[in-house]
């Protein structure tokens, strides 16, 4: 276990200590694991055995394996379950709660890394599937993938081009990416960081990545450090909707 891709991020002085917050699940073959839309409850790596992800129509569109990972997006991004996981085969599981998963995460800086680069190559093979004409830049909904994870991608890849999101809540909105760096935001009559905060906050929408920028971009300074805005960003939301009083 210690050699799976996750384990990889945790010293070995401080595997024991980890391994101790999971446990082990024995589903059969053809048990659903994760349904989508419920809540996130648990981050799951595969032991042994085959786990698919379904489409709506219960089809598999990937397989996962022996220390493939998954669950996460989930409790990292507080959010439904995105795609229903059933088991391909019998097979065995390690898993663990949201709770020990956040203390993983906050104990193992490098996780993070490890987790935007897992999401980046899903996005990109769920592009794939999903679209023809992927060439042309990456396409899906804000209900698949959030706003922070989709910057994140974008971020992470050191993208160029045109960020377009359309259907939101108060408009469409636009963002630039110049090397994975953010040079502009536009949303709702605001622009810059405070277009950015406004994008994140949206839970619904379409968005379509279209590579390239103009001339005259390419010399526009980033709006800010990025996981500084991100940061920012995801702290305005929790103020925004914590109960009164706490």
């Amino acid at each position: 276990m210690a050699t799976f891709s996750f384990f990889r991020n945790i010293d070995q002085g401080s595997f024991t200590k980890v391994i101790k917050f999971f446990k082990i699940k024995h589903p059969k073959k053809n048990e659903i694991i994760l349904r989508k839309g419920d809540p996130g409850g648990n981050f799951y790596i595969v032991l042994s055995g085959r786990v698919d992800i379904l489409n709506d129509a219960g089809i598999p569109i990937s397989q996962l394996k022996s220390g493939d990972v998954f669950g996460e997006m989930s409790l990292i991004c507080e959010e439904n379950i995105g795609a229903t996981v059933q088991a391909g085969s019998d097979c065995r599981l390690l898993y663990t709660d949201q709770k020990h998963f956040k203390t993983i995460l906050q104990n193992f800086p490098g996780l993070h890394t490890y987790f935007t680069r897992l999401l980046a190559r899903r996005l990109t093979d769920s592009n794939k599937i999903r679209s023809d004409d992927y060439a042309s830049g990456m396409i899906g909904k804000l209900e698949e993938i959030p706003p922070e994870a989709l910057f994140q991608t974008l971020n992470a890849n050191q993208k160029t081009g045109i960020l377009t999101i359309s259907h939101l809540s108060k408009g469409t909105a636009r963002c630039s990416f110049r090397q994975g760096a953010l040079i502009k935001a536009s949303y709702a009559g605001g622009k810059g960081e405070a277009a950015f905060y406004e994008i994140l906050r949206e839970k619904q929408g379409r968005f379509k990545f279209t590579p390239g920028l103009p001339p005259e971009d390419f010399d526009i300074p980033e709006i800010g450090y990025f996981m500084r805005l991100l940061m920012e960003g995801l702290q305005r939301i929790d103020e925004r909707t914590a109960p009164k009083g706490h």
